[in-house]
């Protein structure tokens, strides 16, 4: 209940305590994937909602707490949560915070594992990747290669939107290193399924 948002420092300061001892539950084991099958249609609005809040350490606390959801989830996310979750934790990567722009991808690899590729399908998945390859771009060279292994992951639930998007950003971007990495993977992945198909 203390997730909950409510207005005032001190609602804010229990939101970020909350945050804390969810993370650290889930950190170290307290969290089971049979007790996430039960609570995870409850907790996952309640994280979203959280995705926004004022303080950056509860942003950051709520994205670790998420990557570590996805994990854990003992059954594929539901395409309604795929189409609920994926514009606000898509949005932190544009945050103030690196530190919360750098919990965002990781909480993002997981993400994009956590549902069979058809719940992705159409603006969902097209949406995530036109924004990777934009923050791909990021000033920042760390940050640039956290976002190009959250692409990495992306190309297994559609290799097609992110060649067809990358080959269209390589000319925009400062450097088209690291578009032309992800790039070779998807010709890797397609070559090694022509080679399956052909035994």
């Amino acid at each position: 209940p203390n997730l909950v948002w409510k207005v005032g420092g001190l609602a804010s300061s229990l939101r970020k305590l909350s945050a804390a001892t969810l993370f650290s539950l889930l950190q170290g084991g307290g969290v089971t994937p049979e007790s996430l099958m039960t609570t995870a249609s409850r907790l996952l609005p309640v994280l979203k909602s959280n995705l926004g809040d004022d303080d950056a350490s509860t942003r950051e606390l709520v994205c670790s707490s998420l990557a570590s959801v996805f994990k854990l989830l003992p059954g594929p996310l539901s395409e309604e949560a795929v189409h609920q979750l994926y514009p606000d934790l898509i949005k932190c990567l544009d945050d103030s915070s690196d530190s919360v722009r750098s919990a965002a991808c990781s909480a993002l690899k997981p993400f994009l594992r956590a549902a069979p590729p058809p719940h992705f399908q159409g603006t969902a998945i097209e949406y995530i990747v036109e924004q990777l390859l934009i923050h791909m771009d990021d000033p920042n060279r760390q940050f640039q290669m956290m976002v190009l292994e959250v692409l990495m992951t992306a190309i297994d639930v559609d290799e097609d939107v992110v060649m067809t998007q990358t080959k269209a950003a390589v000319s925009s971007h400062r450097c088209g290193e690291l578009c032309h990495l992800v790039l070779q993977r998807v010709n890797e992945k397609t070559t090694a399924k022509k080679m399956l198909a052909s035994k």
